[in-house]
């Protein structure tokens, strides 16, 4: 690898931001508002699995996203429909495509053990990368996968 190869990646990494200004999707927030929610979500985390099994029936629109380590490109769109116990995701992505998934869903129970406190991480089957949900709060739920070169998805209850 080239020096300026390295130097080109690493500012394409810089530069790697999805902002609100770049995207043709409108259902992305700014990236203060992502933060604000995301901060908000975490200081308001709904405790108990029936709270959070109640809570996600309902529509859920993807709001917010990032991505760790990727090239510019247009955010995902998607949408949730959940009931009780089954889902379905519409979800279209410049890397897959158009997905169309019906599910089944359970909340899985985490134990962490330096908190002593359970958590819960939402599990489908089939399962999707879009599905990876583990922190919950009343209007929003999400996964941030970034600081694992992962992805962020932060949905809004409709």
């Amino acid at each position: 690898m080239t020096i300026k190869t390295f130097i080109f990646l690493l500012l394409g990494l810089l530069f790697c931001q999805c902002n609100k200004e770049t995207t043709t999707t409108d259902c992305i927030l700014s990236q203060e508002a992502t933060f604000a929610a995301l901060d908000n979500c975490r200081d308001n985390i709904l405790p108990e699995a029936s709270e959070i099994a109640a809570n996600l029936v309902g529509d859920w629109k993807l709001v917010g996203y990032g991505c760790g380590f990727c090239g510019p490109h247009n955010p995902p769109e998607a949408i949730l429909k959940l009931t009780e116990t089954s889902g379905i995701l519409a979800f279209r992505d410049d890397f897959d495509g158009d997905t169309l998934l019906a599910f089944d869903w359970r909340l899985e129970q985490i134990t962490n053990t330096l908190e002593e406190k359970a958590t819960y991480r939402f599990k489908t089957e089939p399962n999707h990368y879009a599905l990876n949900m583990d922190i919950f709060c009343s209007e929003f739920m999400f996964f941030d996968e970034r600081p694992f070169d992962g992805q962020l998805m932060l949905y809004q209850k409709q």
